[in-house]
């Protein structure tokens, strides 16, 4: 159904796979949220859009330190993230980020 939509509009949208993602990693549907995150960072680093793909990011190391707790590669997504959001100057998602690391030391 997804694809068939994104076809119909004729577009590929990362956000619409961040939220499919985001439904599946709800559902603990690790490997299927996992999938379209993948998704969704290819489309936003296509685009350059550094936000959209911090977002991705954040969501992929929330998903690794749900599945392998004290993981480094949840820090690096987390780091990476946090880069990111630095770089295109947005303090809402630097906070948003930084939040999510401490979140993850915190556990």
């Amino acid at each position: 159904t997804l694809n068939r939509t994104l076809k119909q509009l004729n577009q590929e949208s990362g956000y619409v796979y961040v939220d499919m993602g985001n439904i599946y990693f709800q559902l603990k549907l690790d490997n299927m949220a996992r999938r379209f995150y993948k998704k969704a960072l290819i489309l936003f680093g296509a685009s350059a859009d550094k936000i959209g793909e911090s977002i991705v990011l954040e969501n992929l190391g929330n998903l690794h330190s749900r599945t392998n707790p004290g993981s480094d590669s949840a820090y690096f997504y987390f780091n990476k993230a946090l880069d990111l959001q630095q770089q295109a100057d947005d303090p809402f998602y630097s906070a948003h980020s930084m939040r999510a690391l401490a979140l993850y030391y915190a556990h």
